[in-house]
């Protein structure tokens, strides 16, 4: 063939058309991107509005299990973990806004978990919210919960909240309030109990109403509310004075907000004994429908200790008393590193147990035979047996400075 015929040939061959070609590497490119997006798996999220629909509900639940008893709600920084505490696995992962802070219905089937300004009620059964409301003012702690700011009537009718309204200046001159949640309902009451010098105080409810352990003013207060939510009936109680001369001895810490003054407390499963425990662990037994000092439990204060604001516990028969203390050298870091067990019927202590970790706060399992204590800065639970006043373990990985654990019923 002559190159003349050759190049006549190959004008007669056809030609690939430019647009043929950009939509034939089009094809190809689209082609890959499918294939690689089939390896990348997409987890939807859900938004959910409140129940008047007036804001985007904060709290999403993850991985959840149905709870067993003995299981544990740990609180940490930026939620709650449902904890196995016998294999240590997480079961559930309920995330939250800002400073959450949860209580358990006497029944175990609720959750209710304040984070923001906003309280979820959460289904345990499942983690998913049933309703979310809106809750402005609540108390919020800075760094962890220091002490129980939310709590549930023993028959699981009420949840109380402690609130802060804004006032001039410091938190001094700011007004206390407890709003009371009809859990039935599922409504704020219309109005709050009004909490004069509110600052310091310890919620502890009672069937027919509750009571206010005040720091600052050394007492306890009994409250019966009325429908509305206002105080019906109120009824103050002067607890006992640390001596002066005892006051001096310790370095002057009982300075400026009765450092030895009442802490904190626990009612016991009868109903109608509440122990109140002082800054220095003096305690007094104090009948609830009297509204009187039954007996003084422990007169003497503890030497080189002090009592955190910290939920003691007790058994289930309310005959041995858990208490939480920390040693005056280190009571700034807020972290305690003994557990004093009391013997709530003479008083007498029965055992000191120390911990390898300092720790915020106890949870007893509902058979009276573990403590549960989580380490703030170690993101760990300390597992003690109760019966042999010994730590056993330490489960590690539990969150993010997890502050606050509660059993399953």
């Amino acid at each position: 063939m002559s190159k003349r015929e050759a190049d006549s040939e190959e004008r007669l061959l056809p030609r690939a058309e430019p647009r043929l070609m950009l939509g034939f590497l089009s094809a190809l490119v689209v082609s890959f991107l499918l294939v690689q997006a089939a390896a990348i798996v997409i987890t939807p999220t859900r938004l959910l509005l409140s129940s008047d629909r007036a804001f985007l509900v904060e709290v999403s639940t993850s991985s959840w299990e149905k709870p067993r008893s003995g299981w544990l709600y740990v609180l940490h920084a930026t939620g709650v973990l449902l904890l196995d505490p016998e294999s240590g696995q997480v079961k559930g992962r309920i995330q939250a806004g800002r400073a959450p802070e949860m209580a358990l219905s006497p029944d175990g089937g609720r959750l209710y978990l304040a984070s923001g300004d906003q309280l979820s009620v959460i289904d345990t059964a499942y983690g998913e919210p049933l309703q979310t409301v809106g809750l402005r003012y609540r108390w919020e702690y800075k760094v962890w919960p220091e002490r129980p700011v939310m709590a549930v009537s023993p028959d699981g009718r009420w949840l109380y909240i402690s609130k802060m309204l804004p006032g001039r200046g410091d938190a001094a001159n700011a007004r206390y309030t407890v709003a009371t949640f009809d859990t039935t309902a599922g409504a704020f009451l219309p109005e709050e109990a009004q909490i004069a010098k509110g600052y310091g105080t310890v919620l502890i409810p009672s069937l027919g109403g509750f009571q206010i352990l005040h720091m600052r003013t050394n007492e306890v207060r009994f409250l019966q509310l009325a429908p509305s939510g206002a105080i019906a009936e109120m009824t103050t109680l002067p607890l006992p004075e640390r001596s002066s001369a005892d006051v001096e001895i310790q370095l002057g810490l009982a300075r400026g907000g009765g450092f030895w003054n009442v802490r904190d407390g626990l009612l016991l499963p009868d109903g109608h004994t509440l122990i109140t425990i002082m800054g220095d662990g003096r305690m007094q037994e104090v009948d609830v429908n009297s509204k009187k000092i039954s007996r003084i439990l422990v007169k003497d204060g503890l030497p080189d200790r002090w009592v955190p604001w910290r939920r003691p516990v007790c058994t289930p028969d309310g005959s041995k008393l858990y208490m939480a203390v920390g040693r005056l050298a280190t009571r700034t870091t807020g972290m305690v590193e003994e557990i004093l067990v009391i013997d709530t019927k003479t008083g007498q202590q029965l055992a000191t147990i120390a911990t390898s970790l300092p720790f915020l706060s106890l949870a007893m399992s509902p058979d009276g035979q573990y403590l549960y204590a989580p380490t703030l800065q170690a993101s760990s639970l300390l597992v003690i047996d109760a019966v042999k006043y010994r730590e056993m373990r330490v489960i590690k990985d539990v969150g993010s400075m997890p502050a606050l654990a509660v059993y399953a019923p």
